[in-house]
């Protein structure tokens, strides 16, 4: 069994008109993490009732920006201590939850030094935050950079908001503030910091999707048709984001490498029934691969090697599942380069319904060196109408090469 093995996915933060929850949320959202998709798995949690909708917008400049709403709003506080647990014991996947923790983290050691009581968290906030996590999570984002971030500098100097999150920005390149007076916000703050990293340590990117996220301040202006704004808006936060994949040397030369995390271990004593529910944990969990081999251990017995390749930061939470659910007591990690084709996702229409198709290149825009129809699609259709499975994925790659056939 194995995940799907993609090339790592980079998403890169442009705020130099601020940064907040919302702002970075829309942007994902234009940049194409599914609303539907989010406000499912928030439902699944059954911990706010807040749902999320997007909205697009163009300002007198021709700006064009995506916003997102919370509705509805109940004016509830949630406590910031033991949410982690909370979300956890809802279901929250691990990639996920891992990213929510280390928000988290920064937003509680930001507020407890400056407040006396508890931390609370409001459900507008709460949910953007969990948006933000869950749509990074759809996008496959395994990566975040950001660009030198504005301070708001209105009067001559620092304001007392601009001056605070300064806490949280050690480590980050800053400089003032574009316009209109626009803020990084706590909690923005604390997204990037425990999620981000400066632009200066940024790979090279192949460009695959671009999102504009705007944030509108109170009384902003929302007229407009419904669904676009087209009247002058007042932007708390602008964020543009950028994903693309990473390559290293020549970057014309469009050749796709990366590091990748190995992690081994070898196991002799667990039922072999468990492997299976074991592997697809990994794989939910965000591993690219997972497999088992057989191997002969000390004093001639059988066992199992098992081999997770994942990226860096996928390290605690897949270490946590393989303690978790197996017998081992410990697991050796090491790092290798890997060279990937790059790879495409198409839809094609087939008479049994549609069916997406990857191809694989070796450089973008190069005629592919194969097409595959997805496993689960095929699946799918042959259950929904009834017919042998080969005959939907014959029909998938007929469909494909027929597309390849008329581009130019």
């Amino acid at each position: 069994m194995s995940g799907d093995g993609e090339p790592m996915t980079v998403a890169h933060f442009n705020c130099r008109y601020g940064f907040s929850p919302g702002a970075a949320l829309a942007a994902l959202i234009g940049a194409g993490a599914d609303v539907e998709e989010m406000n499912s798995r928030l439902a699944d949690l059954k911990l706010v009732p807040g749902r999320l909708s997007a909205f697009t917008g163009c300002s007198g400049h021709g700006l064009l920006y995506t916003g997102v709403k919370v509705q509805p709003l109940a004016g509830e506080q949630y406590p910031a201590e033991g949410l982690v647990k909370e979300l956890k014991a809802r279901g929250l996947d691990a990639g996920a939850l891992e990213r929510f923790a280390q928000v988290m983290e920064q937003l509680s050691s930001y507020y407890q030094a400056r407040l006396a009581g508890p931390v609370y968290l409001s459900d507008k906030l709460l949910v953007e935050i969990l948006g933000t996590v869950l749509a990074l999570e759809s996008l496959q984002a395994a990566k975040l950079f950001v660009a030198p971030l504005p301070l708001d500098s209105a009067g001559g100097g620092l304001s007392g908001q601009s001056f605070n999150v300064l806490a949280l920005l050690n480590g980050f390149v800053v400089g003032p503030a574009a316009g209109q007076a626009t803020i990084i916000t706590p909690t923005g703050a604390a997204i990037l910091k425990g999620l981000a990293k400066p632009d200066l340590q940024m790979p090279g990117l192949i460009l695959r999707a671009t999102g504009c996220g705007a944030e509108l301040a109170e009384g902003g202006k929302t007229g407009g048709k419904p669904g676009v704004n087209l009247a002058e808006p007042i932007f708390k936060a602008l964020v543009n984001v950028v994903l693309g994949e990473p390559v290293s040397g020549n970057v014309q030369a469009g050749k796709i490498s990366e590091e990748v995390l190995l992690m081994e271990t070898a196991i002799d004593d667990m039922n072999p029934e468990y492997y299976p529910y074991l592997m697809a944990r990994l794989l939910e969990a965000g591993a690219l691969d997972v497999y088992l081999k057989h191997i002969i251990m000390k004093k001639g017995r059988p066992g199992v090697m098992l081999v997770v390749v994942a990226r860096e930061d996928r390290q605690e939470s897949l270490l946590q599942i393989i303690f978790s659910e197996t017998s081992t007591l410990g697991v050796r990690l090491r790092t290798e380069r890997r060279r990937c084709l790059h790879r495409e996702l198409i839809t094609v229409q087939t008479s049994y319904g549609a069916v997406r198709v990857k191809l694989a290149r070796e450089e973008p825009g190069m005629r592919p060196l194969r097409c595959s129809p997805e496993f689960e699609d095929c699946l799918t259709r042959a259950r929904d109408q009834q017919v042998p499975l080969q005959n939907v994925y014959r029909a998938a790659l007929l469909a494909a090469e027929s597309w390849l056939e008329k581009q130019p």
